[in-house]
């Protein structure tokens, strides 16, 4: 069996607050109707939990089942007890319309844990954290990618797409380090970027400004050194 490691080897910050990388973590997306009969059975078969009201996620120890659309639930258990669930939910369903798939692989999971937490999410998503209840969950985004996020007492849950994880363990640490530049940030994620965009910083661009002016050839006698639409100039011989 293979060995399954997080998207970016657990890393973890502390500065502002404290943000870790979780995982990885067994997910199951299941796609039912609400009023599909055997869907409470089968939640409950797979991670041991009722079925979560709108825009909530019910939790029960390390496993959980949380509320992403009117048709859709996220249920979150350990890695390795996935083929188990997947058995039961199957078991469960019968007939009736569903489609379970494991996702555990196509997902990173970040902690923002810390006084100021609230603080650095607010940044980055549209949702008013100070009437976030503990266990409510919320569909949105961080800055450009999509993520979903939910509050207990310790902290913050983010979940996003495993393909943008750094980019989002980027958006979680500059916003808390503030002593951080846009070039250190640019320097995380892609340090030749940062690099090649420094020539057309307002310092580059005055050097290079600098350069040319230094280079430029002497002016023809009696040449103006500007524009005629500036000013008129004549030369020394009229």
């Amino acid at each position: 069996m293979r060995d399954p490691v997080a998207p970016l080897g657990n890393a973890r910050f502390d500065g502002f607050c404290q943000i870790r990388e979780i995982g990885p973590l067994g997910m199951i997306s299941l796609r039912a109707k609400s009023d599909v009969k055997s869907l409470a059975k089968a939640i409950k078969a797979a991670v041991g939990t009722k079925v979560p009201a709108a825009r909530r996620i019910e939790m029960a120890g390390d496993r959980g089942c949380g509320w992403m659309s009117p048709d859709e639930y996220l249920l979150i258990l350990p890695y390795g007890e996935t083929g188990a669930a997947m058995a039961a939910i199957a078991k469960a369903m019968g007939d009736d319309h569903h489609l379970a798939a494991v996702v555990s692989d196509a997902r990173a999971v970040f902690r923002v844990e810390g006084a100021k937490a609230e603080q650095v999410l607010a940044k980055l998503s549209p949702v008013d954290f100070a009437k976030l209840e503990p266990n409510e969950l919320r569909r949105t985004r961080a800055a450009q990618v999509a993520a979903a996020m939910w509050r207990d007492e310790a902290g913050y849950t983010v979940v996003c797409f495993r393909s943008v994880a750094a980019y989002m363990m980027g958006l979680l640490t500059i916003r808390p380090h503030r002593a951080a530049n846009w070039r250190n940030w640019l320097r995380f994620q892609e340090k030749g970027l940062a690099v090649w965009l420094a020539p057309f910083s307002y310092q580059g661009l005055r050097r290079r400004e600098n350069k040319v002016s230094r280079k430029a050839p002497a002016s023809a006698k009696g040449s103006c050194p500007v524009p005629r639409t500036a000013r008129t100039c004549t030369s020394k011989s009229a």
